[in-house]
């Protein structure tokens, strides 16, 4: 919910918590940088891709990544963050084959 609302000083207080699990999803399979990265969330989003084990490409039920989610709303900002990641799959794909592009 804090990645989700922007809440910056939430989101830093709860990642320096020794058992949190950053890729936590919910039942959609929605993870906190999944949710970040669709509402355009950047300074959220800077701070979870900070995190050593961020999944940056981890895809909800139906295949749709942050990277996905962020082109398909129009957050050019996030959009920018998230292809500097290294570990970024521009190319990855949802269920249905739609990717960024297409």
């Amino acid at each position: 919910m804090a990645s989700s609302n922007g809440q910056l000083a939430v989101v830093e207080l709860l990642l320096k918590h020794e058992k949190i699990d950053i890729n936590q999803a919910d039942n959609d399979g929605r993870t906190s940088l999944f949710v970040a990265s669709g509402n355009g969330h950047l300074a959220v989003v800077e701070v979870l891709l900070k995190h050593e084990k961020i999944a940056v490409n981890r895809a909800e039920k139906s295949g749709c990544t942050p990277l996905f989610q962020a082109s398909q709303n129009g957050h050019s900002a996030v959009v920018q963050v998230l292809l500097k990641h290294e570990k970024i799959d521009v190319n990855q794909a949802k269920n249905t084959d739609d990717t960024i592009i297409r």
